[in-house]
């Protein structure tokens, strides 16, 4: 997780130098490079300058197996992704030289703080911690410049996808992200992992909150990536940021027709997938197990000519020239546990309706009521009564439901509407 596309929500004051990890003040010693991942002198594997990207045991991306991933005991519900509105403004611009795996960033002017602001995006619920809240720092899209079959850092049962945003999100409410280093506070993306890092010997495993979209090829073209196309393609390596406008709208990238993407989706703890680009802190930065990831199943579209023009642009070209074909980490083995949130069917929400009406007692009340002789006769009409009786047949008393059914004079009432 680090940019070669970047969506980023950042405040003015951040230089994009230094926004990033990927783009310190002075030059690399060591290149990041995702065409060279296992030279053991690289900045991915060298000893004691790579962080824990050698290291580690719960490493990122990862290969999701469907058929080994978990079903949570509890529900964890769906996560929810606040404030991404048409009001907020965008620019793009690179990193200096396509050395330090910096690709295109696009940043919001205006922190989203001041009165005549919209506001900081966030993301809450669902699998992250009772309580915590994320705001949103930047978002990634990696592919890859050859072929559609790779492209993302992840993949499901093996299958990568040619197209992956990923929506970096830092927790607001932790301990550890106090004194300064909370997203609000002016200072740059390494600041802020770097205080996670040093708050304890063993970090927070969700002080990074990652929302990561997969694409599919479409027939049509995806209007919610016209124009972050259209400034790509007016946009050169090393020169000024492009302005994208007022009018961009991230929730129909995001949330397509209100489909609520968020309701079935993979996720497990892992890390950042680079290594810092910080000399100082080559020691203890990199690769850092800090991240809770968050993977929707269902795909975003994307055309072929769409995914093409992204290929071709020059910007594109650039960095393809010093980093190969792939902007993605290779796949890490670990013992990462993945959990699937399924989307509940109709059947689930009843019985947790069920269970949670009997656990106080209610259902029964309401029940033993509406069937009394003289309440029953009142409702003779009343569509109600068969709601609560298919409500007891099918979750309260099962067995005999299923000898109610089979009797002869057994009927419905006809609802009245």
């Amino acid at each position: 997780m680090r940019p070669i596309f970047l969506l980023s929500f950042v405040a003015s004051a951040y230089a994009l130098q230094d926004t990033f990890p990927s783009d310190p003040v002075g030059d690399l010693t060591v290149p990041i490079l995702y065409s060279d991942q296992t030279g053991t002198a690289t900045a991915w594997l060298a000893s004691g300058e790579s962080g824990v990207c050698s290291t580690g045991t719960k490493q990122s991306p990862i290969d999701i197996k469907m058929a080994e991933a978990k079903i949570p005991t509890v529900d964890p519900g769906m996560p929810m992704l606040n404030n991404f509105s048409p009001k907020q403004s965008f620019s793009i611009d690179f990193g200096p030289d396509g050395t330090d795996g910096a690709g295109l960033a696009i940043y919001q002017t205006d922190f989203g703080i001041d009165a005549a602001d919209f506001g900081v995006p966030t993301l809450t619920g669902g699998p992250l911690d009772a309580g915590d809240s994320y705001n949103f720092v930047f978002g990634e899209f990696k592919w890859h410049d050859t072929t559609d079959t790779l492209g993302s850092e992840h993949s499901i049962d093996g299958t990568f996808a040619p197209l992956e945003l990923q929506l970096v999100h830092l927790k607001s409410s932790a301990a550890a992200l106090t004194a300064g280093s909370a997203v609000l506070a002016t200072s740059d993306w390494n600041t802020h992992v770097k205080a996670v890092v040093d708050a304890s010997t063993v970090p927070d495993p969700s002080a990074v909150a990652v929302v990561n979209y997969q694409f599919e090829i479409d027939t049509v073209d995806n209007p919610a990536l016209a124009d972050i196309i259209t400034a790509l393609e007016a946009h050169t390596l090393g020169t000024a940021e492009d302005y994208i406008g007022t009018t961009y709208n991230m929730s129909a990238l995001l949330n397509p027709a209100n489909t609520n993407m968020l309701e079935d989706y993979y996720y497990y703890d892992g890390s950042l997938t680079m290594p810092t680009a910080v000399e100082a802190d080559f020691a203890t930065m990199g690769c850092n197990e800090i991240v809770r990831w968050i993977l929707p199943t269902t795909k975003l579209p994307i055309s072929k000519s769409q995914l093409t023009a992204i290929r071709a642009a020059a910007s594109s070209v650039a960095i393809e020239a010093i980093q190969g074909p792939s902007l993605a980490r290779s796949i890490q083995t670990n013992a990462n546990t993945v959990y699937h949130r399924k989307k509940p069917t109709s059947t689930d929400i009843w019985k947790s309706l069920a269970t949670s009406l009997l656990s106080v007692g209610t259902f029964g009340l309401v029940h033993t009521f509406l069937t009394q002789p003289d309440t029953a006769k009142a409702l003779t009409e009343n569509p109600i009564v068969d709601v609560l009786a298919d409500f007891e047949q099918r979750f309260v008393n099962p067995t005999a439901a299923a000898s109610q059914r089979s009797a002869p004079n057994h009927h419905h009432h006809t609802p009245q509407f």
